[in-house]
Parts: C-alpha cells; sequence; structure tokens
C-alpha cells in the first residue's frame, strides 16, 4: 500500500483514533492504546470495552489492517516464512545435535536445529589435570504446539485419520514448494 493511502486512511481517523491506533500497534493491547489515547477515561474495564468497539471500526480496522500489511512486507513475514519456522520445530529430530559422543556447540548445529531451540545450558568441567569439557544441553520448543499450529492452518484439527493424512501430504507439498521458492529467491 502507497504512503499516500496510508495517509488518506489516516486522515480519516480522529487525533484520539490515531493515537489509539499507533499505541494498538506497538503491543496489541487494546486496553492499554484506549488509556494512552483517551485521557479521561481511568476504568481498564471501560477502556476494554471501548478498545473492542474501536477494533471493530471499520475505519479504524482498514488503517490498522493496512498498517500491519506493510509492517509485515517490510520485514519480510509472510505464511510460507511462518509455515516454514513451524515447520522447522514440529520436525526437528534430537538425533541431528549429537555427533556420536558429546553435544555440539551451538553456533555448529544446522540451521534447521538451531532455528528449534527454545534454550541452552552450558557446562564447563574442569579436570585435575587442567584440561576442561564443554557440554550443552539444548532445550527444544514445543513440538506438539507447533504441530497444533500447523494442523490447525491446514484445518486439520479434529478430523479423521483420513483427513490428517491428506493434510500431512498437503503439508509436505506445501512445504517443498515453500522452500523451492526460498531457494530461488536466495
Amino acid at each position: 500500500m502507497s504512503k499516500s493511502t496510508l495517509d488518506e486512511l489516516r486522515d480519516e481517523l480522529t487525533p484520539n483514533q490515531r493515537v489509539f491506533c499507533d499505541e494498538y500497534l506497538k503491543d496489541r493491547n487494546g486496553t492499554r492504546a484506549y488509556l494512552a489515547a483517551y485521557k479521561n477515561v481511568k476504568s481498564e474495564n471501560t477502556a476494554a470495552v471501548e478498545a473492542s468497539k474501536n477494533l471493530r471500526k471499520p475505519k479504524l480496522k482498514k488503517y490498522l489492517d493496512a498498517i500491519s500489511a506493510q509492517l509485515a512486507e517490510k520485514n519480510e513475514i509472510t505464511v510460507s516464512r511462518i509455515l516454514k519456522e513451524e515447520a522447522r520445530l514440529a520436525f526437528s529430530d534430537l538425533g541431528d545435535i549429537f555427533n556420536g559422543r558429546t553435544t555440539i556447540p551451538p553456533d555448529q548445529l544446522p540451521e534447521d536445529v538451531r532455528r528449534a531451540i527454545a534454550g541452552v545450558e552450558v557446562t564447563t568441567r574442569t579436570f585435575d589435570d587442567g584440561s576442561s569439557e564443554t557440554t550443552y544441553k539444548y532445550k527444544f520448543w514445543d513440538k506438539g504446539k507447533a504441530l497444533q499450529r500447523l494442523e490447525r492452518h491446514l484445518g486439520m484439527d479434529g478430523q479423521g485419520d483420513e483427513s490428517i493424512e491428506k493434510g500431512l501430504r498437503e503439508l509436505g507439498d506445501r512445504l517443498e514448494r515453500a522452500i523451492r521458492r526460498s531457494a530461488r529467491d536466495k
């Protein structure tokens, strides 16, 4: 969306609505945004109700959607990219981080594995001879939740086994196409 179109959408809003939208875009907290925009409102309950009403107003919704789309484009946030990240979490393999005896340092892990890690605990042991050994304990993001989000995206949640199998095949096809597109774009 062009800057002039965004400016036109913004010009349709009242000054308080502009402040509300700007504040809302910071953290998607409607109550906080409403309290910042409408200083005379002191009750959080009132702010929550009014924020909900504001977010349903067509002019505000259109402006917020346009800004959100612009931010997503600027930051290269796409459905394909999100699905790829979810797939990394959902299909991460613990076996990819072991070399047979000790764990591999984070900087030597494959990218797909690094992106699936939620945290790392580093332990260094020093031996009597002065030598030391560093080990890494990795914590992965919740695979089950990632799979649930992918299932929800594909409309597979709450369906029978046939639908799940079909959905998984479709997911595999979509991921394969997304990875091919990503490789072409590089």
